[in-house]
């Protein structure tokens, strides 16, 4: 077997004599591509997220983004040994945190490593490989007190949290404690949430006013209303007093 000498091969098989080896030479690769973007507020330097690429069981690339929220996929690269169809999988590898809910969506995208036969190797991929964008999500939270007219705290008033402004769609429910105080946080910045007494402390009357408050960014005590503060009233009852007099 006579072999050009100034090119690399890599032995595959030995098999009843006959001798089948690769010309590393061919080569070629792909570049994924995707952008990072925040729903609630724009990106910063600090906003460095990770990704990974897995084929089967082995990750075989991470990645992370710049700046400006393109994700810096490697270059993946082939050789005749590689020839064939590959499978991808393309995920977010950061965690959420009290800031940012990560984007939970997974990619698959598969490759066929084919030989032109002419010394080249033609690289196709299926699925839109140059599209692999994650987006995740600003959250932030409010806060409000509950007190009377005279500016106690009032403790164990129950509040609905919901959607719409009609207050049909419940989300969550929330308890003052004992200062008078209860928060929700996790929730998406640019949302409006509405929140209304359920149930009104022991001797108050129901305030069924609606509250409005829109989440922002890495804020986690906005004030909910316009002063963050809701008061009860007590209740009352009428009294009729009858005078009866008695001649001595």
């Amino acid at each position: 077997v006579s072999l050009p000498a100034d090119a690399a091969y890599t032995l595959l098989s030995l098999d009843g004599g006959k001798l089948t080896v690769v010309n590393e030479e061919y080569t070629a690769s792909i570049t994924f591509e995707g952008t990072k973007t925040i729903v609630g507020r724009e990106m910063t330097e600090a906003d460095v997220f990770t990704f990974e690429i897995v084929e089967g069981d082995t990750v075989i690339a991470t990645a992370t983004n710049d700046a400006d929220g393109r994700i810096i996929y490697p270059q993946i690269g082939y050789t005749m040994a590689d020839v064939g169809e590959h499978t991808y999988i393309i995920r977010e590898t950061s965690q959420s945190s009290s800031g940012v809910k990560v984007d939970d969506n997974v990619y698959t995208v598969a490759v066929n490593v084919n030989d032109n036969g002419d010394g080249t190797l033609a690289v196709e991929a299926t699925g839109n490989y140059t599209a692999l964008d994650f987006t995740n999500t600003a959250l932030g939270g409010f806060k409000f007190t509950k007190r009377n007219v005279t500016g106690d705290a009032l403790p164990g008033a129950l509040f609905g949290v919901y959607s719409n402004e009609a207050c049909t769609t419940k989300l969550h429910e929330l308890t003052t404690d004992e200062y008078g105080e209860a928060s929700l946080t996790g929730l998406e910045a640019g949302k409006t949430y509405y929140i209304q007494e359920i149930t009104a402390p022991t001797g108050y009357v129901l305030n069924e006013t609606v509250y409005s408050v829109t989440i922002e960014a890495n804020v986690d005590n906005k004030p909910v209303g316009e002063t963050g503060v809701i008061i009860n009233e007590r209740n009352t009852i009428d009294l009729c007093v009858h005078k009866n007099w008695h001649n001595a």
